[in-house]
């Protein structure tokens, strides 16, 4: 059976790794996350340095296919916000906010 490997980039050195998952198939399904312990290392026999590199490429690989998403809570979400309505309210002083909701209700009438 094909194990696909992987290369990783530490420092200008190439490392390479694999998935150790059964079945395999399960690194192509868009619902599997993967663990810490399924990034396995080739060639190398220092733990210290195999277990940085697996956390280092376990990382990267969840920031770019299961990226955090950011929710609103509490009174914010309640109240409709939008991310970025709130970040712009929340950079603006009192006065200015006050201004720009007092404007917003009399365009909603």
């Amino acid at each position: 059976m094909y194990i696909p490997n992987f290369a990783y980039d530490d420092r200008g050195k190439d490392i390479e790794w694999v998935w150790n998952v059964q079945p395999l198939d399960k690194i192509f399904w868009k619902t599997w996350k993967p663990k810490l312990n399924n990034v396995k290392i080739i060639g190398l026999t220092d733990k210290k340095e195999c277990a940085r590199l697996q956390k280092e490429i376990w990382e990267s690989v969840i920031e770019s296919e299961h990226p955090k998403k950011e929710k609103l809570t509490g009174m914010y979400k309640q109240r409709g916000y939008k991310w970025e309505q709130l970040e712009e309210l929340l950079s603006m002083s009192l006065r200015q906010a006050q201004e720009v909701k007092k404007l917003r209700l009399v365009e909603a009438m």
